[in-house]
């Protein structure tokens, strides 16, 4: 469920630090997370959420992590991977749907043998930008915090933490660094993704 449209009033261009082949993981004994959805409150229901695109997955014994790229039946397809996972771990989700690690992580290939990549550049993505609004002092200690820029995506946009973000809007054409990229959910779907921003000097 993504962000409507037409709150998305700019657009920019994303240059993804993400330039390796596509991993493959092979899993097991996969268990959703358990839901239960209050709103409207006369409809409340027990749900069940698995992997989902876009989902950061942390491994039990190994410590690493990975973004889903695609959820298969008995796999999952990685990107931004930290390392290689433990044959046996166990894979933990966001919203804490859980599956077991069949081997390590491999390359992943089409059906034709060719390894899959993700892709580099996004031009022209609808996103809307939020500027910072200058620094904060601190009363107790003293200390300066600098609030920063933030850019929000709709649902479907791949953006991870350190990707180059250039607006490409009037009056909204800084090239910025993706700090850190928050997920905002509507029931149990992404509804849209915020980025702290930081300028490219």
């Amino acid at each position: 469920m993504p962000i409507p449209s037409v709150f998305l009033s700019h657009t920019c261009d994303i240059v993804s630090n993400i330039n390796g082949v596509v991993q493959r993981l092979d899993i097991t004994d996969i268990t959703p997370s358990r839901v239960v959805s209050s709103y409207p409150a006369l409809f409340d229901r027990t749900i069940y959420r698995g992997f989902a695109v876009d989902d950061i997955v942390t491994g039990s014994v190994s410590g690493h992590t990975a973004t889903i790229h695609t959820v298969g039946d008995t796999y999952l397809l990685l990107v931004a991977v930290s390392g290689d996972f433990v044959d046996g771990e166990t894979l933990t989700g966001m919203g804490g749907t859980t599956a077991t690690a069949s081997g390590a992580n491999y390359d992943a290939t089409d059906s034709f043998g060719v390894p899959i990549t993700t892709p580099t550049t996004q031009t022209n993505v609808p996103c809307v930008f939020f500027g910072a609004g200058g620094t904060l002092t601190l009363n107790v200690s003293g200390e300066v915090a600098v609030e920063k820029p933030t850019v929000i995506f709709s649902s479907g946009i791949s953006v991870y933490e350190g990707d180059q973000i250039t607006g490409t809007s009037e009056g909204f054409t800084t090239t910025y660094t993706a700090q850190n990229v928050e997920y905002v959910y509507l029931f149990t779907e992404v509804y849209m993704k915020v980025v702290t921003l930081e300028a490219v000097n």
